[in-house]
């Protein structure tokens, strides 16, 4: 039973079920959002500013509104042609931060997904 068990990375106590590799399209994902992550390190600083400043006043908050803020910042610039942030990435980067910051692993609602099946600890 252990075997079919890893340790969830928003919180180490709770384990999570293993998942598959992933498949064509989410691997495709996972590449975007690397690149995408490698050459806007900028959007890191802000997440983590903005999860950080919500959860002063608030005991959730959800990715997706961070995006929303995220895009109203007019000097925010990123390297995506089309989007500013593209909402393909909103599960990772919420995954990357409570990797960082387990402290808020019950503030974020996580849904399953292809950024499930990212190792945090490699990703700058």
């Amino acid at each position: 039973m252990i075997d079919q068990f890893e340790f969830s990375i928003n919180d180490p106590r709770k384990p999570r079920p293993v998942l598959e590799p992933p498949n064509e399209n989410e691997q495709r994902l996972i590449d975007e959002w690397l690149r995408f992550k490698k050459a806007n390190p900028q959007v890191d600083y802000v997440i983590i500013a903005i999860f950080l400043e919500k959860f002063r006043h608030f005991d959730h908050y959800r990715i997706g509104a961070v995006f929303e803020d995220m895009r109203d910042i007019r000097w925010l610039r990123t390297s995506d042609p089309i989007y500013k942030l593209s909402h393909n990435h909103r599960a990772f980067y919420a995954r990357w931060f409570l990797y960082h910051y387990p402290e808020f692993s019950e503030c974020i609602e996580l849904n399953t997904s292809a950024a499930d099946k990212v190792d945090y600890s490699l990703v700058d």
